[in-house]
Order: structure tokens, then C-alpha cells, then sequence
């Protein structure tokens, strides 16, 4: 018994050896696995500090070569602001783009819908559109430094267009002039190139890298700011709205209207209507105000000679960070199939920002101007789930009669007292449209939902489009560069598409060619 108790005894003692020497390589593994991992996520954190270094550094040397590029150009900006002003004659402003709309939207009889065989439609010129896309100026700017953003600074809250943006306005330097005339405008022009703006500069790079805010944008947030650090609509602001703008790289100049008021001037990368104009050194400045008949405006003399500057950009409003309040949902339903309904808020400071443009002269580019995110996310899905499944012609149809049928109409003129062009999201804002209106709405959600090109027809008094449907049927068409473009009129109640209103058969109308029509 005794030595069996051994036996049991030894044999419990070398499995508890091998036990042990197992568990000791599988520590030591473990142990080498762990120091590999913990090495390589030391090497990982040092390649990344490095590699943040250098963008640091590299951020530091673009930032140093723009503020050198700023010294050099406020040099200029004083030496020719000590110039006398010169009076320059106005070029006469470039009128709204179309006649009156037709009071009464056209009908269609219901007999008349379909055609039975094609039938071509004579047109005008074919007008490409005016693309704003521009190469990137020479001295673009550069992304900031982290350390030059100074979190720890008080800002105050800008308004622009109901978004709010925070900028270091706290202590501000102001300016004080005692007259209008050259020596005074300079002398407070060189007020400006001190720390308290140069914190301000910063601050307006940061907005516009983060928020993505193009010219028009910038030049209100830049107004805005200007007006509250010197007094809303005074020349003192106009001074620091330029100053501003101008350390940002962009085309915006000082001028004097009746010898009293400073007013801002500025070049665009779109034509703009009903606003005055000047030539100036080849380019044309827009005055950023309304004029008298008998208003007397003078320029800087040298105005002309300033380059590497770059004008007041109006396109990529849907890349705008605004705050994302919305107005109250409407609802927009077709009479013709309910399915095809849609509930839409619009985002307020897109709202307001839209409502601030000048008109401009190019329907092309409010069809080209692709739907703000979250009005597209309200729209497009419901409406394609609704001609899900449906022939290409069934769902254009389908589109068409929501366009014609969901959306009161009313002429500019009696909506506004003016001529209006509505962006897309605008239609779902307002209380009512007319015809270009439904036109830049239909072009784009023809071809967000079904992928095809549209073109805009531009009658004496009327807006409608021509669609390159892939199906072939018969109804009114135009051809354009040997495709076919069958008509479709958003504005005239229960047509079909391929179908032209009989008041516009003998109508020559423009095309207007569209480069990009949004995105699918």
C-alpha cells in the first residue's frame, strides 16, 4: 500500500513539473507577444507625432508665406489708397433675365396630352452655361496652425444668415476717422495690422475652413463682423469690411458715393443682375448698394493695378455648415398619385442665405447648384420609392404632375414685386412658384431619380425643359447635337412629357445647357 502511495505521489509530482514548465513557455510567449505589441504601438505613436510634426512645420511655412503676402499687399493697399479718387463712368446694369411670366400657367387639354407621332420643334442658339469654377488663386489660404487658434480667447457669437459663428471681437481696436478723404482712409487702413485683427483673421480662416463658407459667404460674415465692431452701416465698417476681405485674398475694394459714404465694391465669378457696375483694369466691380440716377461715384485711382486676388464665389452652397434648425415641415403632395408626397423643412440660414443673393444671370447655375443634404434626404428617397419599379416613361410622368401639382403658382411680380429665381429647396419654402422655378426643380430631380440629361428652354415669357429620355416615344422634341429632347413642361397642368403647349409650338426657344445638373 505504501508503495503504491508513492507511486501515486511521484506521478502527481512530475505532472505537476510539466504543468509548471508549460505554463512558464506560455507566460514567456505571452510576454514576447505582449512586447512586440507594446513596441509597435510605441513605433505606431512616434511615426504619427513625426508625421504631425511635419505637417505642423509645414502648416507653419504656408502660414508665414501668406502673412508675408499680406505685408506686401497692405503696403500696396496704403500707397494706393494715398492716391486721389477718380470718378469712372457706370456700365448699365445687366437686366433680369427674363420677361414676365405668364399670369395664368398654361393647360393641357386632355385630349391633347399624348401626340401621336413625333413632331420637331424648331429652337434658338444653344447657350452654355456660365461654370463658375475657377482655378485656385495664387495665394489661397493656407489651413491654420493649431497653436494659432487660441481656444482659450473669449469670442462673441457673429450671426450669419442664423448660424453663429464665434469670433475674437473682445477688445477690439477701433477706428475713428475724421474725414473720407485719401490720407484718412489709409491712415486707418494701417490702424487695422494690429494683434487684435490678426486674432479676427484667424478666426475668419477657421470659419471658413471648418464651415466651408464661399465669397458671398464670407463677405456677409466679414459685414457682419465689421458692423459690430464699429457701428452698423458706417464707414468705419465699410473700412474694416474691405480690410478684412482683403487679408482673406479677395477682390473687394473701397469707393465713394456723393462724397459721404464709403461702400464696398467687389468682383464675382457670375454675372449679377439689376446691380451697378463698373470697369475697372479689365474687370467688372459690383457695387454693393443701391444708387440714385444722379449718385456721383469715385474710385481709387490705381484700382486697376491690383492682381492675385480672387473674386466673390457663388457656387457650393450645399457644402455650407449651417446650423441645422429647419423651418416647419410642409407637406407637398401630387393630385394626380398620391404616392408621390413628400414632407419638407428647409434649413432656416439656408433660407436667409438664399434670400440675401443678388440675382444672377444664368438659370443654368441655380439648376446646377446640387440640393442641400438635408432637404435632398427629404425628398429624393420618398419620391424614388414611389416610382420604384415603374417604366421609365410611367415615372417621369409620375414626376412631372408632382412638379405641376404640388406647388401653387404666382408669378414674381405678384409674390415679390420683382423678378425672382428660386433654388430648388426654395420651392419647398415659399408659398408659391413660377414656371423657371419648377423648371430647376424638375431638371434636377429628373435626373437625381432617373439618371437622364435635361436641358432648360427659354421661351419670350417662359421657362420649361427637354429631357434625353433612353426610351423612345412619340410627343414635341428638340434635337441638340443629334440627340433628342423630348419637351417637358413642369408649368403647364395635366401635360405628359413630350408634350408642348400649343401657345409655345411656334416658339423658337434658347437652350440652356447645363454642365452638371447635381449628382445622382
Amino acid at each position: 500500500m505504501m508503495r503504491k502511495n508513492k507511486k501515486m505521489l511521484l506521478t502527481r509530482l512530475v505532472f505537476l513539473c510539466l504543468i509548471c514548465v508549460h505554463t512558464g513557455q506560455t507566460a514567456t510567449a505571452q510576454s514576447a507577444a505582449e512586447r512586440f505589441i507594446q513596441k509597435k504601438a510605441k513605433e505606431r505613436k512616434e511615426y504619427v507625432e513625426r508625421q504631425k510634426q511635419k505637417v505642423d512645420a509645414f502648416r507653419l511655412k504656408k502660414w508665414q508665406e501668406f502673412q508675408n503676402y499680406r505685408k506686401q499687399r497692405n503696403k500696396q493697399l496704403i500707397a494706393y489708397m494715398s492716391e486721389r479718387w477718380t470718378e469712372i463712368p457706370p456700365e448699365e446694369p445687366i437686366p433680369a433675365p427674363k420677361l414676365p411670366d405668364p399670369v395664368v400657367p398654361p393647360t393641357a387639354p386632355k385630349h391633347d396630352k399624348k401626340e401621336g407621332k413625333a413632331i420637331a420643334i424648331p429652337h434658338g442658339g444653344v447657350i452654355q452655361p456660365m461654370n463658375p469654377s475657377k482655378p485656385a488663386p495664387k495665394n489661397e489660404i493656407p489651413p491654420i496652425p493649431e497653436e494659432l487658434k487660441r481656444p482659450d480667447l473669449i469670442r462673441k457669437g457673429i450671426n450669419l444668415f442664423g448660424t453663429i459663428c464665434y469670433i475674437a471681437t473682445d477688445g477690439v481696436h477701433k477706428i475713428k476717422m475724421e474725414s473720407i478723404d485719401e490720407k484718412n482712409v489709409a491712415k486707418a487702413w494701417a490702424q487695422l495690422g494690429n494683434k487684435t485683427y490678426e486674432q479676427i483673421i484667424i478666426d475668419c480662416c477657421d470659419a471658413k475652413e471648418d464651415m466651408h463658407l464661399n465669397g458671398w459667404a464670407m463677405l456677409n460674415l466679414c459685414k457682419a463682423i465689421a458692423d459690430d465692431i464699429q457701428g452698423k452701416g458706417t464707414n468705419e465698417s465699410a473700412v474694416v469690411l474691405v480690410y478684412l476681405m482683403n487679408q482673406l485674398s479677395y477682390d473687394v475694394q473701397l469707393c465713394i458715393v456723393n462724397n459721404k459714404k464709403l461702400v464696398p465694391i467687389f468682383t464675382s465669378d457670375v454675372e449679377l443682375c439689376l446691380i451697378p457696375r463698373y470697369k475697372i483694369g479689365g474687370k467688372t466691380y459690383n457695387l454693393w448698394c443701391d444708387l440714385t440716377t444722379q449718385s456721383k461715384v469715385l474710385f481709387y485711382e490705381k484700382l486697376k493695378y491690383l492682381t492675385d486676388v480672387e473674386p466673390i464665389s457663388f457656387d457650393h452652397a450645399m457644402h455650407i455648415s449651417f446650423d441645422t434648425r429647419q423651418n416647419t415641415p410642409k407637406q407637398f403632395t401630387s393630385v394626380f398619385n398620391n404616392r408621390m408626397t413628400v414632407t419638407v423643412g428647409v434649413n432656416t440660414s439656408l433660407v436667409n442665405y438664399y434670400n440675401s443673393l443678388p440675382l444672377i444671370n444664368d438659370w443654368s447655375f441655380y439648376a446646377n447648384q446640387p440640393m442641400f443634404p438635408s432637404v435632398k434626404a427629404q425628398v429624393i428617397p420618398p419620391l424614388k420609392r414611389a416610382v420604384a419599379g415603374k417604366s421609365e416613361i410611367d415615372a417621369a410622368n409620375d414626376i412631372i404632375h408632382f412638379v405641376q401639382s404640388a406647388f401653387e403658382y404666382e408669378t414674381d411680380e405678384k409674390q415679390f414685386g420683382h423678378e425672382r429665381s428660386f433654388f430648388k429647396e426654395e420651392l419647398f419654402s415659399f408659398r408659391a412658384s413660377d414656371c423657371e422655378d419648377r423648371s430647376i426643380l424638375f431638371s434636377d430631380l429628373i435626373h437625381q431619380i432617373l439618371g437622364l440629361d435635361v436641358v432648360l428652354l427659354h421661351y419670350p415669357n417662359h421657362l420649361a425643359t427637354a429631357v434625353n429620355f433612353k426610351t423612345v416615344f412619340n410627343g414635341h422634341y428638340i434635337e441638340v447635337d443629334g440627340k433628342r429632347y423630348m419637351i417637358c413642361d413642369p408649368t403647364c397642368r395635366f401635360s405628359n412629357v413630350g408634350y408642348c403647349p400649343e401657345k409655345f409650338r411656334k416658339d423658337k426657344p434658347d437652350i440652356y445647357r447645363t454642365y452638371g445638373n447635381g449628382s445622382l
